[in-house]
C-alpha cells in the first residue's frame, strides 16, 4: 500500500518539473508549425489554377497569437518556424506576393524577435565592447 502512494506521488512530482508541459507545447508548436506549412502549399495550389489563395490569411491570427507568446518563442524557433514564415513570404506562381496583412504581421514579429535577441546581447555581461557597439549602431529599417 505505501509502495503505491510513493510511487503515485513520484509521478506527481514529475508533472511538476514541468516535463509534460513541455512535451505537450512542443507537439502544440509542431502541429501549428505543420498547418503554417500546410497553408503556404494550398495557397500556391490555389494560385497555380488561378483562384484565390485564402488560406494563409485565414490562418493569420491563429498563427501570429501562438508564436507570439513569450514563453513558446524558443519552441518555434526550435521547431523551424522561420522555414515556416519564408514559405509565408514567398512569391506565389504568379509572382504576386502574399496580402499585406501577412506581410505586415510576419515582418512584425521578426523585427520583434531580432530587437530581443540585440537587446540580450548588449545587455549580456560576456559580450566584449567590440560586438556591443557594432550591435547598438546596426539599425534594422522597417519595410
Amino acid at each position: 500500500m505505501l509502495a503505491k502512494k510513493k510511487e503515485e506521488a513520484g509521478r506527481h512530482r514529475r508533472r511538476k518539473n514541468n516535463v509534460d508541459i513541455i512535451n505537450d507545447n512542443e507537439e502544440h508548436i509542431a502541429i501549428i508549425v505543420s498547418k503554417m506549412r500546410e497553408a503556404a502549399d494550398e495557397d500556391r495550389q490555389l494560385n497555380a489554377k488561378r483562384l484565390p489563395a485564402t488560406k494563409k490569411s485565414a490562418m493569420l491570427e491563429l498563427a501570429m497569437s501562438q508564436i507570439n507568446k513569450q514563453n513558446l518563442i524558443e519552441g518555434f524557433l526550435d521547431a523551424n518556424v522561420l522555414s515556416a514564415l519564408t514559405d509565408w513570404l514567398a512569391p506565389m506562381p504568379d509572382r504576386s506576393l502574399p496580402a499585406v496583412k501577412i506581410r505586415e504581421a510576419v515582418t512584425k514579429w521578426l523585427l520583434s524577435v531580432c530587437n530581443r535577441w540585440k537587446t540580450y546581447l548588449c545587455t549580456n555581461p560576456t559580450c566584449d565592447r567590440e560586438n556591443s557597439m557594432t550591435l547598438a549602431q546596426c539599425n534594422v529599417q522597417r519595410l
